[in-house]
């Protein structure tokens, strides 16, 4: 038993104690499309997510409890729920990418009208963002992602302890959620101009064949068309995103730490 453990005599001090161990992981998984309240039930998230709170804390240095008043439980509860979104949007920014990239595209070809709930994030998104966000996270998971992700999470302990007072942001953090969005929009570009480069050249080619054969109804055509030209260019490109994620979370998982203890 950790020495956490062994000086608690007190069963309300005890959950109070794995409940705000476990707040850090809940708050970094909520913004994530994985375990999501529509594929994994509530109680096992919760217990998955007390489950990890409790290992944390059996390895804690000694935390007393003794003097905390109802201010400071509130203080902490609310910085570990900062940090957990801290480090959760920095990730999310890489896997929201694809989802993002898959409508950018389906708008563009016009099939952004069929809407679909993906349950994985719990909201509608279109054809092309729905499998490219399922792909993203089943490349996460089977690639060891969430292994990473889960050690990450227990490696931020050692920087910021589970009976550290409020933290104080630093002037210059903003600039952690601004280069997590930049490199979300530049991912979600990147990954969408080869289909957005095809569609606007299929475009072009029509708008030409319309120009000198304007009795051709090609409008009724140029959207299956794009359809089935956006659906390649995402099969052709298969490998590719596969590679692009794993290697973005590979460059992330050693620096998330350290780009969130820059702003704290």
């Amino acid at each position: 038993m950790g020495e956490s453990f062994a000086a608690i005599n007190n069963v309300a001090d005890l959950a109070l104690l794995a409940a705000l161990a476990s707040a850090r992981f809940a708050m970094a998984f909520l913004l994530l499309p994985i375990l999501a309240q529509d594929t994994v039930p509530q109680m096992v998230r919760a217990a998955i997510f007390l489950s990890f709170g409790v290992i944390t804390l059996a390895v804690q240095p000694l935390v007393v409890v003794d003097s905390f008043s109802v201010g400071d439980w509130i203080g902490l509860f609310a910085k570990e729920a900062f940090i957990g979104l801290a480090l959760g949007l920095l990730l999310a920014a890489v896997l929201w990418a694809f989802d993002a990239a898959g409508e950018v595209v389906d708008g563009a070809s016009g099939m952004g009208m069929a809407q679909i709930v993906d349950p994985l994030s719990g909201r509608q998104t279109s054809l092309s963002g729905a499998f490219l966000g399922r792909l993203a996270v089943y490349v996460f998971m089977f690639s060891g992602g969430l292994m990473l992700w889960v050690g990450v999470l227990m490696e931020s302990f050692v920087l910021w302890p589970l009976a550290q007072p409020g933290l104080a942001i630093k002037q210059g953090g903003v600039t952690l959620f601004e280069s997590a969005f930049a490199q979300f929009a530049g991912l979600t570009f990147m990954m969408a101009a080869p289909a957005l480069v095809v569609l606007y050249a299929i475009d072009l080619s029509l708008g030409l064949m319309n120009r000198y054969a304007p009795q051709l109804n090609l409008i009724s055509i140029s959207m299956s068309l794009k359809g089935v030209a956006a659906v390649g260019v995402w099969l052709v490109m298969l490998g590719t995103l596969v590679r692009t994620l794993i290697n973005h979370v590979a460059e992330l998982m050693p620096t998330i730490l350290r780009q969130v203890q820059g702003l704290l």
